[in-house]
């Protein structure tokens, strides 16, 4: 049977999606490829000696980067005896490698530890390594089914769902137990809530467990949430939780990367900036919701929502599965396991590519429209 995921007629599900990051060495190929970039660095000079490669170094074109050139940092591509050292400008370039993921460290003398990522070397060009190359994702899924004892305001009882616990395990699934041979492929990088485990408070002190593991400043954070919802909120297990409280966490936990996925009735308002329906818990204060985009211009948050404001979210039986799941979530998941979704074969699936690939029909007819808010370039998962 077909379900609308709707608290009354308005049903917000918070789908955070997580990302885990991996990387291999290829070869066997005839024709070979080259890698370059530029390392800067970030802090006092006379704080360099404290300071972890994963928060000082930063990687982008010549010029691109205001901060100072990292001279004589060693870039290794892992695995092998090829190395090349950065000249005066930060500059590197590492030339014959095999096309496919290749996995680099860096390490400076300067600076504390290594940092470790990986970058799809193109045949016959030479490909440009940036920050995303080090980028580790982070997990948080959220899935309730079970409402039946739900009080967290004066509206009637929730129906209880069936696909949201379903939806979050087939994420599971796709984002860290296929990745779990790689390196990134480690449990501390997510985080499950189920049912009863995903009240308010577990939600939100799950965002600040999410920000104490992010040791890089290129780690991102996906937040997957299946439940119940409402304009401007997603329904916990025991209370509402507003967009404005899932930024205020992600700004205090210092998450300066963010991807959440929200598959719910009237999802689309969740990021509008004005809550367009005030919940009776609040004893008719007047609520108005911040948008959940940073006013801070060096973080990257992307919002996808399976639906426009106005529309229904539905859930339905997949035969395919033989389970109950998110109309949505299961095109989801389709789309990241999708090759063809990464379209420009950088081994990085972005929010704007998953967007342009999920659509979610009924016999060729669109019930849904997805929605993406903020930027397109947030990364949802590397292959």
């Amino acid at each position: 049977m077909d379900r609308r995921r709707c608290a009354q007629n308005v049903l917000l599900l918070l789908l955070v999606s997580v990302l885990a990051a991996g990387c291999s060495f290829s070869s066997g190929s005839t024709a070979v490829g080259s890698i370059e970039g530029y390392l800067y660095w970030s802090g006092a000079v006379e704080s360099k000696r404290q300071m972890r490669a994963g928060q000082a170094i930063s990687i982008g074109s010549a010029g691109t980067v205001a901060e100072q050139p990292l001279a004589e940092a060693v870039v290794v591509i892992e695995n092998s005896q090829i190395s090349a050292t950065t000249d005066q400008n930060g500059y590197f370039q590492i030339t014959g490698l095999n096309p496919g993921r290749t996995e680099i460290a860096i390490t400076s003398p300067l600076l504390l530890g290594s940092l470790r990522g990986s970058v799809q070397v193109k045949p016959n060009a030479i490909t440009a390594v940036t920050n995303d190359a080090f980028a580790r994702g982070h997990y948080m899924l959220v899935g309730i089914n079970d409402y039946g004892n739900w009080t967290g305001g004066n509206s009637p009882l929730l129906a209880s769902l069936v696909g949201p616990v379903n939806d979050v395990r087939a994420m599971k699934q796709v984002l860290v137990d296929e990745d779990a041979r790689s390196r990134y492929g480690n449990p501390a990088r997510y985080q499950v809530l189920e049912d009863s485990a995903a009240t308010a408070g577990g939600i939100l002190q799950a965002i600040e467990n999410a920000g104490a593991t992010m040791s890089s400043r290129y780690d991102y954070l996906v937040l997957y949430f299946s439940g119940h919802g409402m304009r401007d909120h997603i329904v916990a297990y025991d209370a509402y939780v507003s967009d404005t409280q899932i930024k205020d966490a992600l700004v205090s936990a210092g998450v300066k990367r963010a991807t959440i996925i929200i598959d719910t009735c009237n999802s689309g308002s969740f990021v509008d900036g004005n809550a367009g329906w005030t919940p009776r818990s609040t004893n008719g204060v007047s609520v108005r919701s911040l948008s959940l985009l940073p006013s801070d211009e060096s973080a990257q948050y992307a919002v996808i929502t399976s639906s426009e404001l106005d529309e229904n979210s539905w859930e339905k039986y997949f035969p395919e599965v033989r389970q109950q799941r998110g109309w949505f979530s299961y095109e989801l998941i389709k789309a990241i396991k999708d090759p063809k979704t990464d379209r420009n074969s950088d081994g990085l699936l972005t929010s704007g590519e998953i967007h342009q690939e999920i659509r979610v029909l009924d016999d060729g007819v669109r019930i849904q429209n997805v929605v993406l808010w903020g930027d397109p370039d947030t990364v949802i998962y590397r292959r």
